[in-house]
């Protein structure tokens, strides 16, 4: 993964910018209420029996954190 840094300093053409933009608008973030609240309606919405999840953190440790909080909150 790119760092943060990286990430900052990238020149977007158009197409890209709306394509991340796109892609981030269907991503679940925010605190434990929210998170929960939004993966409840997206399973109810689709009507799924499973959830498969991708954190994109750039630290390992990070991504390891954001899958235990949503373990537990789920």
């Amino acid at each position: 993964y790119p760092t943060i840094e990286d990430a900052e300093a990238y020149a977007w053409s158009d197409a890209e910018r709306a394509f991340a933009e796109d892609w981030m608008a269907k991503n679940i973030v925010g605190g434990p209420r929210s998170v929960k609240r939004q993966v409840t309606q997206l399973l109810d919405e689709t009507r799924a029996d499973e959830l498969m999840v991708l954190c994109t953190a750039a630290e390992p440790e990070a991504r390891r954190r954001s899958y235990s909080l949503l373990r537990e909150l789920m």
